[in-house]
């Protein structure tokens, strides 16, 4: 199995056009930069990190070449303070963890639903110690992945409050066929559970794909 994760994640690789610079950075989790203007992704894959993992992030190079740089790196219109960057980035860097899952469980799906019944031990734990006040990043972890477990292991995991909303926010998007306006309707799904702030595409005066932040009226 892992060798066949490992074929195609090398032959992914292989068919970017834009250049892959690695990275082996331990005080880092996995993730991928990339830059539209320059061609080139940064992928940081520290050690131990599982062949599914790795597979993840080369999925998502693959979408920012097919689909859009914001299938992989967010990206902002306007200057952003810090705390509004931290209130929206998560959203929007969960979202496309939703459509570049769909390609695992599509094309490796053995060992996608064994990560994430892994991983769903471990949410539930989690949320046994969380609340709806609690730490949002946290929760929107833990709510993709019960989200995914309802869609492709048929668990709907008895959850209320801001854990189902946010599960929500998930399902009501089919991660097939990806799209930007898709995207963007996951983000702004998940914005709506726990912020006043929306989530527009737009395509600035440089020609850059970005997200607009906008207040919700």
């Amino acid at each position: 199995m892992k060798k066949n994760i490992e074929t195609i994640r090398k032959k992914l690789i292989k068919s970017l056009k834009w250049k892959v610079i690695m990275h082996n950075n331990n005080d880092r989790f996995p993730e991928i930069l990339s830059d539209e203007e320059k061609k080139v992704h940064e992928i940081n894959i520290p050690n131990n990190t599982l062949e599914i993992d790795y597979l993840h992030e080369i999925v998502h190079a693959v979408f920012i070449e097919k689909y859009s740089i914001l299938f992989g790196t967010s990206v902002f219109a306007q200057n952003v303070s810090q705390s509004l960057y931290e209130l929206v980035t998560p959203a929007c860097r969960r979202a496309t963890d939703w459509f570049v899952d769909q390609w695992l469980a599509d094309n490796v799906p053995n060992e996608f639903l064994k990560d994430l019944e892994n991983c769903l031990y471990g949410a539930s734990k989690k949320m046994l110690n969380l609340k709806d006040h609690g730490d949002y990043e946290t929760i929107l972890r833990c709510a993709y992945i019960f989200a995914q477990a309802k869609k492709y292991l048929n668990q709907d995991i008895e959850i209320k409050g801001i854990f189902k909303d946010a599960v929500e926010a998930f399902v009501s998007v089919d991660p097939s066929n990806p799209t930007v306006e898709k995207l963007q309707n996951v983000i702004n799904n998940i914005l709506a559970c726990h912020t006043d702030y929306k989530v527009q595409f737009i395509i600035d005066e440089s020609n850059v794909q970005c997200w607009k932040i906008l207040p919700v009226k």
